[in-house]
């Protein structure tokens, strides 16, 4: 009995410590991507990503899969970042980063 109960504390503990090393890295990249130059290469970034424009390229499935594969980083970043939407990118914007950089929204 004592084995299994030394096996959950072994799994919560290393739970812990993936949490708390996720929380850490989701810190730090607020840090890095919501200070002044951070939000213009995070802005760059999601243009390149194209997180706001379609990934279907007509005729081209491999074009797709890769447009696909980048706007997955994208929209990895947004989420490690709390960027929840439309609403969270003008706040973006509010903070004085220019939307215009990523095309029509």
């Amino acid at each position: 009995m004592s084995d299994i109960l030394d096996g959950k504390k072994r799994e919560s503990d290393e739970y812990s410590k993936v949490a708390a090393d996720r929380k850490k890295t989701k810190d730090e990249y607020r840090t890095l991507f919501f200070s002044d130059a951070g939000k213009n290469v995070l802005l760059d970034l999601l243009q390149f990503t194209g997180v706001i424009r379609p990934v279907y390229c007509k005729g081209d499935p491999e074009e797709s899969a890769r447009n696909e594969g980048r706007r997955e980083v994208g929209l990895m970043l947004l989420d490690v970042l709390d960027v929840r939407g439309y609403r969270d990118l003008l706040e973006l914007e509010n903070r004085g980063v220019e939307l215009t950089k990523m095309g029509e929204i």
